[in-house]
């Protein structure tokens, strides 16, 4: 990997993270965390679709990795999403949290699928 390469990832990133930060202040937050679900869904179907045309060689790695890596990786935030489950158990919303974890987890492997199988072929 070249410094260009890495350049290019860390730029991307960049975006990626602003976007999601942009995304999340826009929705509503009050009884759902709506902002995280939102990007986890959309970077998955986004990664998907890399993935589907990097599988199909209408993409390069390089350009993969820059938005694979980079933006969607900046992008989604596990991290917040698992943050946000432990704040509905400490809070005893012990059904919310269940759901919050099966609907994002169901709903991000789905779209990943649906991406890279729309365009690997």
């Amino acid at each position: 990997m070249n410094l260009i390469i890495i350049v290019c990832i860390a730029l991307a990133g960049g975006c990626g993270a602003s976007l999601r930060y942009f995304i999340d202040s826009k929705l509503p937050k009050k009884n759902f965390p709506t902002g995280t679900f939102t990007v986890n869904a959309l970077g998955s179907l986004g990664l998907g679709i890399i993935n589907g045309l990097a599988i199909s060689g209408t993409l390069s790695t390089d350009i993969a990795v820059v938005l694979g890596g980079g933006f969607f990786g900046a992008f989604t935030t596990f991290s917040t999403a698992s943050l946000e489950i432990l704040q509905m158990i400490s809070a005893n919303s012990i059904k919310k949290a269940y759901f919050y974890l099966v609907s994002m987890l169901f709903t991000c492997v789905i779209l990943a699928c649906i991406g890279t199988l729309i365009f690997a072929y």
